[in-house]
């Protein structure tokens, strides 16, 4: 399973997700993990993460922009792959390269520009 963080526009009738560009495939799709990680360093916590409402597209850009500030130009370390044993399966944990959050929160950063060009007021994920 994955999530994917999506523009909306609030209007009159309601809260519709809108679409940036003709591919759907260029929105920021992150693994359930990375994911919750991602939403957590945000500030917007990870519980009840399929249910939430979109949040306002300024509010969710200034988050984005601390946690790129807290990383004080630094790349993220990278991690190595990892063996997750569980009970009755064993998952494969995929490491990732320097700076890889790095990369991901500008995927967000040029999500919210292409949202915000498309007349976006909000920002949702699920």
């Amino acid at each position: 399973m994955a999530i994917t963080f999506n523009p909306y526009r609030q209007g009159a009738g309601g809260m519709w997700r809108i679409t940036t560009t003709q591919d759907h495939d260029d929105l920021p799709n992150f693994a359930n993990g990375n994911a919750a990680d991602l939403l957590d360093d945000l500030g917007f916590g990870s519980e009840g993460m399929w249910e939430a409402d979109p949040v306002a597209i300024d509010l969710f850009e200034q988050a984005v922009m601390l946690a790129r500030a807290g990383k004080d130009g630094k790349p993220s370390p990278a991690q190595e792959n990892r063996v997750l044993p569980g009970p009755g399966m064993t998952a494969i944990g995929c490491g990732q390269w320097e700076g890889r959050d790095n990369e991901r929160l500008d995927e967000l950063m040029a999500m919210v520009a292409a949202g915000r060009a498309a007349g976006a007021t909000h920002i949702g994920w699920g």
